[in-house]
């Protein structure tokens, strides 16, 4: 008698997974969370992701999975916009575990995505995610099912860092929620611009001593910290772009008052100086001519 063997069907998780093409002219650039995971390919030009209180600079060809309802942002600088394209697939993640079972993924990748609470930054090894991930994006029902395990395979090859491991998620806030997403984005949307602690704190109606503690209980830092670090997040894409711009407009259009106060804090948060900053830029962009 002919033995009876099992067999898993995959169901057709092809409806959870969508996708779509972002650029620098409809990229969404307020801080938002979602229920499905994100995995966004980054096509053409450079930027950063801010993600649970990080920014996170991405090139061209880097891969990031966004957790489910972890609160980011894709900036692509805000004065000089390089053309920027993304390809974004997202899917539900309860679809995940079955998927990996059919993926060539290690088992340490899977037991990263499957406890995947903010993001993973893939670097390396992705010359072929191009061509998967636009076939994704022509295909439907089984086939783009097919081809987004295809993709996970590949970037189970992939070095990657992880993002925000150790910030406590402000998704998890409902009360307060709100206002702390009111208060950044208003600052991603505004930081060339002069801020002061009683326009910042009305936002909340919080006394400026009530929002200070408010703000620094759930981002661990002061508002005028994390201000800085949104200005000279944005100074560096600035200079990334254009490293011939002279350091004194750089300061103008990121909002310090001047360029010594602007020296000290790219200083502090990069660890080295604005213009060596932009001297070793310019030393790459002349080997890549030779």
């Amino acid at each position: 008698m002919t033995k009876v063997l099992p067999f898993t069907i995959l169901k057709n998780y092809s409806r959870e997974i969508t996708f779509q093409v972002d650029t620098h002219q409809n990229l969404y650039e307020k801080l938002h969370y979602h229920n499905e995971i994100q995995l966004s390919y980054i096509e053409k030009g450079f930027g950063s992701i801010f993600i649970n209180n990080m920014f996170y600079p991405f090139e061209k060809g880097n891969i990031i999975l966004i957790g489910s309802d972890a609160p980011h942002v894709f900036l692509n600088n805000k004065a000089r916009r390089p053309p920027l394209k993304i390809n974004t697939i997202l899917f539900d993640p309860i679809i995940i575990n079955d998927i990996l079972s059919f993926a060539n993924a290690t088992e340490y990748l899977r037991l990263k995505l499957l406890h995947l609470k903010y993001g993973l930054m893939f670097t390396s090894n992705l010359t072929k995610a191009l061509n998967v991930v636009q076939k994704i994006g022509k295909s439907n029902g089984l086939n783009r099912l097919k081809y987004f395990v295809k993709l996970l395979s590949l970037i189970s090859e992939s070095d990657y860092i992880e993002l925000s491991q150790s910030f406590e998620s402000l998704k998890n806030l409902p009360k307060n929620q709100s206002l702390i997403l009111k208060v950044i984005n208003y600052t991603l949307e505004n930081f060339n611009l002069e801020i002061n602690l009683k326009d910042i704190s009305s936002l909340t109606y919080m006394t400026p001593n009530a929002f200070c503690k408010f703000f620094k209980s759930h981002t661990r830092k002061s508002y005028f910290e994390f201000l800085k670090m949104v200005r000279i997040e944005n100074a560096k894409n600035i200079i990334t772009n254009d490293p011939y711009i002279s350091l004194k407009e750089v300061t103008h259009q990121v909002g310090f008052k001047n360029p010594s106060q602007f020296r000290r804090a790219f200083t502090f948060q990069c660890g080295m100086k604005p213009q060596e900053f932009k001297q070793k830029l310019l030393n790459e962009f002349d080997e890549n001519l030779f």
